[in-house]
């Protein structure tokens, strides 16, 4: 059993694998969202201060990315 990363509106996230590389990371992780499965890496790059200078999050399949898209607008129109 795997213990999930976090659970926020997103559902359980689940780490699948995780490179670092001086001053930056890559992190896959997956989700279901609404009966969507969901794949992803976030792409993270910091400074010497230890300060997040990029961050990317890159999502697969199309179908997570058009959901995930709806969630984002209704969130953004909510902050109107």
């Amino acid at each position: 059993i795997r213990d999930p990363l976090w659970s926020r509106g997103l559902g359980d996230v689940y780490k699948r694998q995780e490179i670092i590389n001086g001053n930056s990371a890559c992190l896959e992780f997956e989700t279901e969202m609404n009966g969507l499965y969901v794949n992803g890496i976030d792409l993270i790059t910091w400074n010497d201060e230890g300060k997040i200078i990029e961050f990317k999050v890159l999502i697969r399949p199309l179908q997570a990315v058009n959901h995930i898209h709806q969630m984002m607008g209704k969130m953004l129109d909510q902050l109107k």
